[in-house]
């Protein structure tokens, strides 16, 4: 059964996947999750969350297999496609996350920099 799995085309194997083939869609995560890991590894410059990416992209992939795949651009450019929006959020999101640090506040009291408006607001005399 395997090797009758390795000679199918990645589009027979997207439509046994869909049919719910576990065999299938293993042959495709063979087949492309290197790719997959080295087009994300530049882009996030850490081994552990081109991993983690690799894997967010390919159960992204298994669930929209079940659908009719828009465009059917060739199953390695459409998986491609799915890593990079998934790099690129993950990028966006790392810019715009503060930490949050503690401050002492005027009291002595741990306080956070997002209620610092608050003290700013009085100090000028505001309500």
């Amino acid at each position: 059964m395997q090797h009758a799995i390795q000679s199918l085309t990645d589009n027979e194997l997207e439509r046994f996947t869909a049919s719910g083939s576990r065999d299938a869609f293993g042959e495709l995560y063979e087949r492309h999750c290197g790719r997959v890991y080295d087009f994300l590894l530049p882009m996030v410059r850490d081994e552990d969350r081109a991993a983690d990416l690799t894997q967010e992209t390919f159960m992204r992939a298994m669930k929209a297999l079940s659908k009719e795949r828009a465009g059917r651009a060739a199953f390695c450019t459409w998986l491609l496609t799915i890593a990079r929006n998934r790099a690129v959020n993950e990028i966006d999101l790392e810019k715009r996350s503060v930490p949050l640090v503690e401050e002492e506040s005027d009291e002595g009291a741990p306080g956070f920099p997002c209620c610092g408006h608050e003290r700013a607001r009085e100090s000028r005399g505001g309500s």
